[in-house]
Parts: structure tokens; sequence; C-alpha cells
């Protein structure tokens, strides 16, 4: 059977018009806080748009806490296309003036400050228009991205579960394929329509898309696999990781939880039944009672997975209880709650390092728009006199080129990479047996991205070299006016370029290797994990941003009103660079060591096996 049949497929249209609607927003962020609308700086748009995107990548848990605790998968996804829907709605309402009048006043009058030149005295920025409304839109939506992303990735999955581990690699790549070509669609109409002719159209047709979406996902219900809500293991991770790392502190929270007991109640034998279970956990080792001096009730010889012994047993004396005896529970088993807390130690360190990763790939949505803005962007027909290009706008008859379709050149390489790799490339590779495990593609994923931002910090340098000779044009982009080196915006596309190889190697198999590494009882909290430390990486980058845009930092430039031809975002690039180049070292160390032990374990379980 196809993974794009049925409720996966119908699953996979919705993303593809949430991601349109996402890249709606997101591809053009930086251009409409800086337009002259809204006048925001230039590092004050590219920070909103980091905080943006991390917000909709580290709420992904609390969407999926959600569907795990009370509404289940299903009933998270509808209402978080609600919600969805109303936040691109509050969004769409301040691009127009009696919009922003209802939802932000009016815009205050510029403070008169003294002539004075540099360094003589620093200009600061004054205050971003419209920031408190804007910014509960955006996090607003971003809570509905990061909900939908969470949960619709897993409920998608679910949908070819039983289909085995092919279908579920092939399920991830077309799912990822359907985000792309989501975002192709976006970037090709919505983008044009806002740069040229109007961010109210621009961001209504956001709009559009998600009640599309929300329509799709209700008319294709019958046809969907649905689970109820399981319970979320939080608060036992919460607990178990506790008892780990501050063992004292543990003991004075057990100590409290002892003496709020109520008296125990004895049964027909005369023994006590209320007393306090304890779960002692151990590596092949027998425990002992209190003091019966009974050997342990567990024999690691049964247990054919080596790991975990378990042994239930009271306060008093000599009492003791098999793990099988105790009176069923719902929800997982404290057996379980030990070990998907050990796979998760395990798992949480590979997913850590991937953290500066994300804050190169965002730079994708922000400093590289930025520094798109700043080079010549050609008009879509150049075949008219440049001194000519005025009239003709006020015609209505010459368009710039969207800065945001060089995320094109991102997107199109995952759309043609994709199905390559799905259907010649890795089949090709298994049969030769070289197939590179998941963790092998992220460490190859993360050094394009290494390269990515090499690419743009090398561009940055020559772009700041004509300009520190005087040698800019100036161009018209939507209602602002940009002076930009003579540079073609065409030498920003090696970077995107690379960022999208980056994309394949490093995105999609971390999330194959976050749903096929983790308990059946975790996967929507690891999904949430790995997406939430997506949003970290986003806010990192958005906080060194906003380090070192205070004065004396190398994007302290308030003086160029929105222009950065007096920062040194070069520097910045390099910096992110650094910062990658080191990780991936370590990365590649933590998950040697994951790998070793993955495969330590296997072959120690199947002796076990076959003599059992």
């Amino acid at each position: 059977p196809s993974v794009v049949a049925g409720g996966g497929g119908r699953g996979a249209v919705v993303e593809t018009l949430e991601r349109a609607a996402f890249f709606g927003v997101a591809g053009n962020l930086v251009l409409y806080l800086n337009s002259a609308d809204l006048q925001w700086a230039g590092e004050q748009a590219s920070r909103a748009a980091l905080v943006f995107l991390g917000a909709s990548y580290l709420l992904a848990p609390v969407g999926g806490w959600l569907a795990d605790v009370y509404l289940g998968r299903y009933q998270a996804i509808a209402l978080s296309l609600l919600l969805y829907l109303a936040a691109t709605g509050l969004l769409a309402a301040t691009a127009f003036p009696d919009g922003r009048r209802s939802f932000c006043g009016e815009r205050p009058a510029l403070p008169l400050e003294p002539s004075c030149h540099p360094p003589d005295c620093l200009h600061t920025s004054p205050s971003p228009y419209c920031a408190p409304t804007l910014y509960a839109a955006l996090l607003l939506l971003g809570l509905a991205a990061s909900s939908v992303r969470s949960n619709l990735t897993s409920f998608g999955a679910d949908q070819v579960m039983d289909l085995g581990r092919h279908a579920n690699q092939r399920f991830f790549n077309w799912f990822y394929w359907s985000i792309n070509l989501g975002a192709v669609l976006s970037l090709l109409v919505v983008a044009f329509i806002q740069q040229n002719i109007s961010f109210l159209v621009g961001y209504c047709i956001p709009v559009g898309c998600v009640g599309l979406a929300f329509f799709i996902f209700l008319f294709a219900t019958p046809s969907f696999v649905t689970k109820p809500p399981t319970g979320s293991q939080v608060s036992s991770m919460l607990k178990l990781a506790l008892q780990n790392c501050c063992p004292r502190l543990w003991h004075r929270h057990s100590a409290r939880e002892r003496a709020t007991m109520l008296p125990p109640e004895e049964d027909e034998l005369g023994a006590s039944t209320g007393g306090i279970w304890r779960m002692a956990l151990v590596t092949g080792i027998t425990l002992l009672s209190d003091g019966g001096g009974d050997a342990g009730i567990g024999d690691d010889s049964d247990d054919d997975e080596g790991d975990v012994m378990v042994e239930w047993r009271r306060d008093s004396p000599g009492a003791h209880l098999l793990p099988d005896q105790r009176s069923q529970q719902p929800g997982p088993s404290p057996q379980e709650d030990i070990a998907n807390f050990q796979v998760l130690v395990k798992i949480l360190p590979v997913m850590v390092t991937l953290v500066p990763y994300w804050m190169v790939y965002f730079q994708m949505q922000s400093t590289y728009v930025l520094q798109g803005l700043h080079l010549h962007i050609p008009n879509i027909f150049p075949n008219y006199p440049a001194n000519s290009s005025v009239a003709l706008r006020a015609q209505g008859s010459s368009y710039k080129i969207p800065e945001a379709w060089l995320l094109l050149a991102n997107v199109v390489v995952l759309l043609i990479l994709v199905p390559v790799k799905d259907h010649l490339l890795d089949p090709l590779l298994l049969r030769c047996k070289l197939l590179p495990s998941a963790l092998q593609k992220m460490a190859l994923g993360m050094f394009f991205g290494f390269t990515s931002v090499i690419v743009a910090g090398v561009l940055e340098m020559e772009r700041l070299e004509y300009i520190s000779h005087n040698q800019t044009v100036s161009q018209q982009i939507g209602q602002n006016i940009y002076y930009a080196a003579p540079l073609s915006i065409w030498w920003q596309i090696p970077q995107y370029l690379l960022i999208g190889i980056s994309e394949i190697f490093a995105s999609i198999p971390g999330l194959e290797f976050a749903y096929s590494e983790a308990p059946r009882s975790m996967q929507g909290a690891i999904m949430g994990i790995f997406f939430c430390l997506s949003g970290v990486g986003s806010l990192l980058g958005s906080s060194l941003v906003a380090l070192l845009s205070l004065p004396g930092g190398w994007l302290h430039c308030p003086q160029d009103s929105g222009n950065i031809n007096k920062c040194r975002m070069d520097l910045y690039f390099f910096l992110l660079a650094g910062i990658q180049a080191a990780t991936t070292i370590l990365f590649i160390g933590i998950t040697g060591r994951y790998e070793r032990a993955a495969q330590s374990r296997a072959s120690q379980s199947c002796p076990k096996r076959d003599s059992g």
C-alpha cells in the first residue's frame, strides 16, 4: 500500500496548506516590519522574525502535552487550526490603516533629536510601533503552528504505522516534500503580492489557506486512524530526573509525602496494606529486602532485556509483592517510566547538539533576507530602461523580483532531491549495504549548514567592500528605499542551496531518529522535544542578534535607519560558523558513543533470545 494514500495523504495535504500559510507569514516578515507603515529598524525586524520562528518550534511540547493528556492528536490539530485562523486574521488586520488604529492605536511621532555625527553621540532606535499586538499575533501563530507541526507529524505517521519501518521512512520523506510544496506555492504567489501589490492581500491568502486546511481535515475525518489521549509521562520523567540528579532533594520530598499519608489499614491477616511501595532500579544486581534477609524477588535470567529489574516492597520488614501481583493501574507502569527515562537520557544529548545547526538554519528567513534587501534586486521586466522604473511602478507595469524568492533555491532543492533520494539513492545504497545511519546523515547536514553560513559571510564581506567605496545603488522595495551594493542578489543562491541540502541530511533524518528511537508511549513527547530544541536554536540566534545590536556591537547601526551598511554582519556569520564547527565535532563524538552502545545492546540481546 502507498504511504501517500488514505489518511496519511490527506494529512500531507493539510500540512501543505498549513506550510503555505506559515511561509506566507514568515517569508516577508522582515520586509513587512521594515516597511513604511511600521518602520521597524533592521535589527528589530530580524529579532522579531527569529522570535516568531523560535516560538513556532519552541512551543511544540505544549501542543503535544495537551494532545497526550486531554485532547488526543485529532482534536489538538483541529483546535490548533482554529487558533491559527484567528492569529493570521489578527496579523492581516494590522496591514491596513483602520485595523492598525483599532489594534495598535495611532503611531507616535518621531522625537526630534539634535543633529550630531558619530561617534560624538549615539542614536537609539525608537520603540517599534504596534509591537505588543504584532508580538501577540506572532506568538499565537507560533503556538498554533508548533501544535500542528508536532501533532500532525505523529498523527500522519500513525496512519502508516502498521506498514513497517520502511513505510515510516518513506512517509517522512514525502511529508517533508509536502511541506516544501506548500512553501513553493506560498513564495511564488504570496511573496510577490506582498512585495509588489499589498501586504493586506498578501496576508489574507494565508487566512484562506488555513481555512481550507481546516475544512479538508474535518472532511477527511472518517479516513483517519485516531487514538484517544493516553496520558502524559512528563511528571514521571521529572520525578525520575529529580531522583537521579538531586537525590538529597528527592529524599526530602519523599519524606514529606510519607508524613502526609493516612495511617495504614489492616487487612484480614493483620498485615499493613497501606505502606509505601518503593521501586528500585538496578542493572544485573539482585535486591535484598529490608530485614528478612530474603533474596530479591527479581531474577535477571528471566529478563529478556537484561537492563531493568524492578522490586516492589513495603516498608514493613520481610513483606514482598511480585510486580505481576500488584493491582493494575491505568497508564504506563513504573517499569515503563524507568525504561523511557533511560531512552530519553540517551537520545537527548544527540538532539541538544543539533541546536547550533538550527541557529544557522533560521538565518535563512531572517539575516539572509536582510542581506538580500541590500543587494541589487532586478526588475521582473528588465527590458525597460532603468531610469523609467519609478514611472512604470506608478503605472503598475514594473515589479521587483521578490527577495523572498531566494528561499525557493532552498525549497526547490528539497522538492527535487527528496524524490531522487527516496526512489534512487536510498534503495541503491541499501542494496550495496552502504546506507548511512540517520545520525551520520545528520552530521553531514551540519557540515553543509556550516558551509552555507561561511558563503554568506564571504558575500557580506564583498558587499561591505563596495559600500566602503561608496558604490551603492538606491532601489525601491515596496514603499522603502534601500541603498544596496551593485552585486546581484543571485549571488545569494549558493548559500540557500547549501542550507537546503543541509536540511535533507539534518532535519529529515532528525525527524526519523526522534520518531523511531522513542518508545511508543513517548513518541509525541520526543517529537515535541525535537521541535522545541529547533525553537531554542532560533531564539538563541535572536538573543545573539540582540546582544550584538547593543552599542559597540557588530550589528549596532541605528543611524542607518533600517539599512545595515554600517553593520558588520559578516563577523556575525563567521561567529555562527565557528559555533557550528565546534558543535559538529561534539556531535560526532556523542553519536559515535550512542551507536556503539546501540550495537552492543543488540549483540547482547541476540544470544539471550537464542538461549531462550
